[in-house]
């Protein structure tokens, strides 16, 4: 179990363990099925806490948050913020994937093998894509998936796992646990504290058996992707992942800037979340570890770290907002169409939106959610569809580091004029230092202590000639 832990909170042996999985996935494609397995008890393991534990912190984050002075415009602000992080974030993945020229100047060879992955889909997603898009029933279509948004039973969403529909009803389930008395929401509070912990507990335990779920998960894609894939949107891959990491970067120096503390410092205290985020498909395996590192260990408002991770990793999806624009870029470039100030507008306002909507959404459920962008700019969607679900696996961990890095960049900007944590904690161990706990004997006090001592030795010189004498 140490090892494990060792190798879970160290970059190079995670890069090591998918080296390794990579290779025998390669040379016993026979291990996939096996691999996938493993990866599939991992995140069964996972969401057994992961689901319970984002109500819990939720309702937590919430109640603490409403406690905060003018707590309505603070939400207000957290929600222009994430809106306007997202939209960036669209902005820079469309202006970086322009630039660098996503797409552009494909070898004839490349450009012959996803025409012709793209004409062997082509007929099959076309077919869907018109029946989702059917004119009879336009307006029950949009009146159930807006219904759908807010469920009717909470328990249902939590037994079938729809994390948008859990965090609505913890939303609302939160407000009224804040409205409530105080000395009944304390007692509540009290029994959700150990829940809390106890899932915390369970997750931290969990996530050190990441180093097997990357070598599964690198040795069942070694056995399955096809090399000719690969090869053809191999570009696109290092791209995109080039942008999230930059971006990334950019987010620590800022969250740097904005502590006062080294670049090194908030890296150290980001690691495990970012490690989880970049290696686990679940977007709320990292959120124990992402609100220790921002509450006690970067020292911002443990009411707004709350209730913004939980809420940031559903609604605010940076990461597939960048992943959107890149692919729009990339498909608009590879069928040669000319992309102007106007698609530049377009791209940008709807990857945005698609990102919003693919809310709840994770793994390659994400990729169908492209469409919203090239259906935009009349591309053809099944284009997105038929290409990118084969390698978006590789793409799920820098769209999730993104998310979590611009997540913090959040909770960094909404936590303006509120006290730090951290100096806090730290003024409070220097108070503890400062009263040390000492020992001061009188000539009195000396004399008793020793009369104490002869008395007790007497006694057991006593005990111990009359066990003997019996």
């Amino acid at each position: 179990m140490g090892l494990l832990r060792f190798i879970a909170n160290s970059p190079l042996a995670l890069l090591v363990c998918a080296l390794a999985g990579g290779v025998a996935g390669w040379f016993m494609p026979f291990l996939s099925q096996a691999a996938w397995l493993v990866g599939q008890l991992y995140m069964s393991f996972i969401n057994l806490a992961a689901f319970p534990l984002l109500v819990v912190i939720t309702l937590f984050g919430l109640k603490r948050t409403l406690q905060l002075p003018k707590p309505l415009s603070r939400f207000l602000m957290i929600a222009v913020y994430a809106v306007v992080i997202v939209t960036l974030c669209s902005l820079a993945g469309v202006v970086l994937a322009s630039l660098l020229g996503l797409g552009q100047q494909m070898d004839q060879e490349k450009l012959h093998y996803l025409g012709n992955v793209v004409q062997s889909a082509g007929g099959e997603t076309v077919d869907a894509r018109m029946e989702f898009f059917a004119k009879e029933q336009p307006n029950q279509n949009s009146v159930t998936q807006w219904a759908a948004m807010v469920p009717q039973n909470f328990f249902k969403v939590l037994t079938e796992g729809k994390i948008l529909g859990i965090l609505i009803c913890t939303i609302i389930l939160g407000m009224g646990t804040a409205w409530a008395d105080k000395k009944k929401a304390a007692a509540f509070m009290d029994i959700l504290d150990g829940i809390y912990r106890a899932l915390e507990l369970i997750i931290s335990q969990v996530n050190v058996f990441i180093p097997l779920l990357v070598f599964a998960m690198s040795a069942y894609f070694a056995a399955t992707a096809t090399p000719a894939s690969l090869n053809a949107l191999g570009s696109f891959i290092a791209v995109y992942a080039g942008m999230a990491l930059a971006i990334s970067g950019v987010a620590v120096f800022f969250i740097s800037h904005k502590t006062k503390l080294s670049f090194y410092t908030v890296v150290s205290a980001l690691k495990t979340p970012m490690l989880i985020s970049l290696t686990s498909s679940n977007a709320t395996a990292s959120i124990p570890d992402t609100i220790h590192a921002m509450s006690y260990r970067l020292g911002y408002s443990r009411g707004v770290v709350e209730f913004v991770v939980p809420a940031a990793s559903v609604f605010m999806r940076s990461g597939a907002a960048l992943y959107f624009a890149a692919v729009a870029v990339f498909i608009g470039n590879m069928y040669g169409q000319a992309l102007d100030l106007e698609s530049f507008v377009l791209i940008c306002l709807a990857a945005s939106l698609a990102a919003f909507v693919s809310a709840g959404h994770s793994g390659v459920a994400v990729v169908g959610f492209a469409s919203v962008v090239l259906h935009t700019l009349q591309l053809p969607v099944e284009a997105g569809l038929a290409l990118f679900v084969a390698i978006d696996h590789l793409c799920e961990g820098p769209r999730s580091l993104l998310s979590l890095m611009l997540g913090c960049v959040l909770i960094v900007l909404v936590s303006q004029g509120l006290p730090s944590e951290r100096l806090e904690s730290q003024a409070n161990f220097g108070n503890k230092v400062e009263h040390k706990v000492r020992f001061i004997f009188t000539f009195n006090t000396l004399l008793l202590a020793l009369g104490c001592f002869l008395l007790m030795a007497i006694l057991l010189v006593m005990l111990g000639v009359g066990v003997g004498m019996r």
